[in-house]
């Protein structure tokens, strides 16, 4: 769906790219640490890229040079597919009260450290059977990942559920995501945004970003357009790279927000500094058509290229 600055194709100038509310289709974003759901910095931390969805990039291609955000039926695939899971493997005191780290969870931190999920899984089993919601946690992500043991959405969601009641913020998160994509267990939309809630109030930017989109799409909660753009702009000031991209589309079409073109390009530029593909695309089209910003053939330019090398990465 790209082209150099003035070479559009037929019926795609002025349009913009938009995808699922979640991370992007076909993109493998890197992020460090905890940024991408919301909770204190802790290191280490390990990074997992999960594979994107079917299709890759174009896979939610609706009409002409368009991807829609808000079309309801990619709702329930866009969560758990694009999933950037992220492993905690240190002390998570300042997320929730716990007490002092037991030595198999810290030997299991230190296991996952240096790569080695097999020794982690055994120090963290024991850990997570006598109730460390820590241990919880960092065995539901080893079962969520298939490191150091079989994939499994089962287990994973089977041990994510007692983290989220002990108060752990990112297993909330995690669980609601397992929920709303029915993943080891039948979807309950209605019973994903709770947790989501949850997670949201307490911080964690991925939640919040998750929250909007239930409200945006109306699934497991009434649709609400001003509540979406109000938890995407709560995720996006704090970073939350797919939220800065879903702020600009509620921007850009005027839902929940009057319609703002020069908002619209100034969080698409947020996104697309965060390599966010589909966003790059949408500031390079600002900047061709003088839709929001000044118009300038060489930063168009500049993005076009930056999202041909994205798509394909």
């Amino acid at each position: 769906i790209c082209a150099p600055a003035g070479h559009l194709p037929l019926g795609f100038r002025g349009q913009r790219a938009s995808g699922p509310m979640g991370v992007v289709p076909g993109l493998k974003p890197v992020h460090v640490g905890y940024r991408m759901i919301g909770v204190v910095p802790v290191l280490p931390a390990i990074v997992l890229r999960l594979g994107a969805g079917p299709g890759g990039h174009a896979a939610a291609v609706h009409g002409v040079g368009h991807l829609r955000l808000h079309d309801p039926e990619t709702v329930q695939r866009h969560l758990a597919h694009r999933l950037l899971v992220v492993i905690a493997v240190a002390l998570m005191l300042a997320i929730s009260p716990a007490p002092p780290a037991r030595a198999d969870y810290a030997a299991g931190a230190r296991a996952v450290a240096r790569g080695d999920y097999v020794t982690a899984l055994r120090e963290w089993r024991p850990a997570a059977e006598a109730g460390d919601a820590r241990a919880q946690l960092g065995l539901a992500t080893l079962y969520a990942t298939g490191r150091g043991v079989a994939k499994d959405d089962a287990l994973a969601l089977r041990w994510y559920r007692p983290a989220a009641e002990a108060g752990q913020v990112a297993a909330r998160y995690m669980l609601g995501l397992y929920l709303d994509e029915g993943r080891g267990v039948a979807a309950d939309p209605r019973e994903a945004v709770r947790w989501f809630r949850l997670a949201a109030e307490a911080g964690n930017a991925g939640a919040q970003n998750a929250l909007g989109m239930a409200y945006s799409a109306g699934r497991g909660v009434a649709r609400d357009a001003a509540e979406a753009a109000r938890w995407f702009r709560r995720a996006a000031e704090a970073g939350e790279a797919n939220a800065q991209f879903n702020l600009a589309n509620a921007y850009d079409d005027g839902r929940g927000v009057a319609h703002d073109p020069a908002q619209a390009a100034r969080w698409y530029r947020a996104a697309a500094e965060q390599g966010i593909a589909q966003a790059q695309f949408n500031l390079a089209v600002a900047y061709d058509t003088g839709d929001g910003v000044t118009a300038d053939p060489t930063q168009s330019a500049r993005w076009y290229r930056a999202e041909i090398g994205r798509a394909h990465v």
